[in-house]
């Protein structure tokens, strides 16, 4: 056999550099601008009166702006998009078409029964999503939506989220005591995401399945990073969007395949574990009606708990990280907080005061949320049409930083950090002026857990007991920025992905004595 030569190297190289150059600069611009047309005359949005087509961004083949923008960089392309086609304008997933709406009167008109409208399949985003995420009950529909919903929901439901309380204190107390005490760092310097990422992932776990054994935390630590890896191939796009990419032999697949397998396994194992130890958890009643046609079905029950927990990484941590950076930057807020927190709990324990929703605490979690919003977008599809300013809406998605920064309701200083605004606030004020959950009927199923994670965690984290005090300090991962958000009052919170950082002081009184 003949050992190719460094000649026929150099021209393999080049033949490939020239296909690839080719369907970059020729083919998919192309075939870009005639889907582009294609897609406008398929999709007609226009003004009622005027007869003007909608404001939209150009199609890109394969994913239009696809989930990289919406997510990835939904905060960057918010603003832009917004500066350029103005409050109401149509984007791309994939060959869907995706409206965005960011005013007040304009979400109230779309989402007030957003029960009764279908969620949009697979997120929109193609074949890889749908055999990850495709049978969760976020994103199921009409009768089956339901029906699963209520199995899930009874701890999930206020009153349910409320009988967690204990075991959430419980939980963050061990994890705190145990991140405070060990490795050299010693009280010096938290990184808000990575130091306290799990810690709202096990809580949730905790309410599906019981009490964990070691091994299976063990076992969710080992495999969440490779499940975040999977789920980047699904937002990423491109062949994992198409039917036919199942049957080729690539990465995407073969990760896919790797993590049904083993998620199917620890779920196995986890209903004999649960059986035995915890007995009549949600976990073992999801599983037993998926074997007894209960109303659920196995895969159901897997990817409805896959959602909660990994595709919800984002939701529990961000309710608490920027919070950590924003009260790092105004220790006047953070002093305040501490006073409150001596009082109320002095007065009526714990378990009472992280279930107020009057508190500066609560003023504070909701002011993060608003200058840091957690994901990206809700979206539906419309059943019947709807009339909006500019437009007559049969899809409609919703970019939280539009409602909640760029909106007169929130007054003269939208972009600075200030908590007592919501103080006093009814939640009908805020119900089209705020996104955090949702809007209309159908919001978030974790709403309530996530809110109680979220004080109860922030308490203890900045202010819980009272001693000696310690200097910690904020370290904060470029990827964790955007533009626009890498100072907060004067500190520079960006630095070098390799080793430089910059840090912010935070007055951390002991907790453990």
């Amino acid at each position: 056999m003949e050992i190719p030569t460094e000649l026929q190297f150099l021209g393999a190289g080049f033949a490939l550099l020239a296909i690839w150059f080719v369907l970059s600069k020729i083919y998919i611009p192309v075939v870009s601008r005639i889907l582009n047309v294609y897609l406008h005359w398929r999709y007609p949005i226009r003004d009622t009166e005027r007869r003007i087509s909608i404001p939209s961004t150009p199609y890109r083949f394969p994913n239009g702006n696809g989930d990289v923008d919406k997510f990835m960089n939904g905060p960057q392309k918010n603003i832009e998009w917004h500066q350029r086609y103005g409050g109401i304008y149509r984007i791309w997933n994939g060959t869907n078409p995706e409206v965005v709406v960011s005013t007040p009167s304009a979400i109230q008109a779309v989402f007030r029964d957003s029960d009764q409208h279908s969620k949009a399949k697979d997120m929109g985003s193609g074949y890889l999503m749908s055999q990850i995420l495709g049978q969760c009950v976020g994103l199921l529909n009409g009768g089956t939506w339901r029906s699963v919903r209520k199995k899930v929901d009874p701890p999930f439901m206020h009153s349910g989220a409320s009988t967690l309380v204990p075991k959430m204190i419980e939980m963050t107390e061990d994890h705190l005591e145990a991140f405070f005490t060990s490795g050299p760092r010693n009280y010096e310097q938290i990184d808000p995401v990575a130091d306290l990422l799990m810690l709202p992932f096990f809580m949730i776990a905790t309410v599906f399945y019981g009490d964990l054994t070691d091994g299976q935390v063990k076992w969710l630590d080992e495999w969440t990073p490779k499940r975040e890896k999977l789920f980047a191939y699904a937002l990423g796009g491109g062949l994992p969007r198409f039917g036919f990419s199942k049957y080729l032999p690539t990465e995407a697949n073969r990760c896919l395949n790797q993590w049904k397998d083993v998620w199917t396994q620890f779920n196995v194992e986890a209903y004999n574990i649960a059986k035995s130890r915890n007995g009549d958890v949600l976990f073992v009643r999801m599983w037993e009606d998926a074997e007894t046609d209960g109303g659920m079905t196995r895969e159901q029950t897997l990817q409805t708990i896959d959602e909660s927990l990994f595709a919800n990484l984002d939701v529990g941590i961000g309710s608490i990280s920027w919070n950590l950076v924003f009260l790092a930057c105004y220790p006047e807020t953070q002093e305040q907080l501490f006073r409150e927190i001596q009082a109320e709990t002095a007065s009526q324990g714990w378990e009472k005061y992280v279930q107020r929703s009057d508190t500066l605490l609560e003023a504070c979690i909701c002011e993060s949320l608003r200058l840091r919003p957690i994901a990206g977008k809700h979206s539906l599809h419309l059943q019947c049409l709807r009339v909006l300013p500019l437009t007559g809406l049969q899809t409609g998605m919703l970019y939280r930083q539009g409602l909640n920064q760029r909106n007169p309701f929130w007054g003269s200083d939208p972009l600075t950090y200030r908590p007592t605004r919501f103080m006093g606030l009814k939640p009908s004020q805020t119900r089209y002026n705020f996104s955090r959950f949702g809007f209309g009927p159908r919001q978030c199923m974790g709403k309530a857990p996530v809110k109680l994670k979220g004080r109860i965690r922030r308490s203890d984290e900045e202010l819980e007991g009272v001693g000696n005090t310690s200097n910690c300090k904020i370290a904060m991962r470029e990827a964790d920025l955007i533009a626009g958000w890498k100072t907060v009052r004067g500190f520079e919170i960006e630095y070098s992905v390799k080793t430089d950082t910059k840090e912010l002081p935070i007055h951390f009184p002991a907790m453990f004595e």
